[in-house]
């Protein structure tokens, strides 16, 4: 890991501050809030931590996937299914990646058919950065379906929680 992320410590430190943010943003479907919620990080947690042995199961998370993109948990069974495919978890999806699963995931709902993971790899392969390990997609024959998403995420490194 490089050590920008060992750095940066999330600004959702307190419960007010992350229910703040969900009172704008909404985290979870109604389905699911008896056995999901977010909570905020320790003071020196980081995004890459693995849980205690004590804790409960959580999933690192990022504010963009709710800020930018209106996304809420549980993900869909196309979302589920690229992390799986690319055996990773969602904080480990770079924000322009998550920008083209859901453009694609809306180019399909709007044509009236579910997106498929594979057609969706025809189009994208996966990319590990060298430096960081996020995980990238970018387009398989050169020429992407989407371009990338015109919003600087110099800064979303440390708006991070636990769902």
């Amino acid at each position: 890991m490089h050590g920008d992320v060992d750095k940066n410590a999330s600004v959702f430190y307190t419960k007010d501050k992350l229910d703040q943010f969900e009172s704008v943003y909404p985290v979870c479907e109604d389905s699911v809030l008896d056995y999901a919620m977010a909570k905020p990080f320790r003071a020196r947690e980081r995004v890459y931590m693995k849980p205690r042995a004590d804790s409960y199961d959580f999933s690192y998370v990022y504010e963009f996937m709710f800020k930018e993109y209106s996304m809420t948990f549980p993900l869909t069974d196309f979302e589920v299914g690229m992390l799986s495919l690319m055996n990773i978890a969602p904080s480990e999806l770079h924000p322009n990646s998550w920008a083209f699963l859901r453009c694609f995931k809306l180019v399909c709902s709007h044509l009236g058919f579910e997106p498929s993971l594979s057609v969706f790899i025809y189009f994208y392969q996966m990319k590990i950065g060298k430096l960081v390990g996020w995980v990238s997609l970018t387009a398989s024959h050169g020429t992407p379906l989407f371009s990338l998403y015109n919003y600087s995420y110099k800064f979303f490194k440390t708006k991070f929680f636990k769902l």
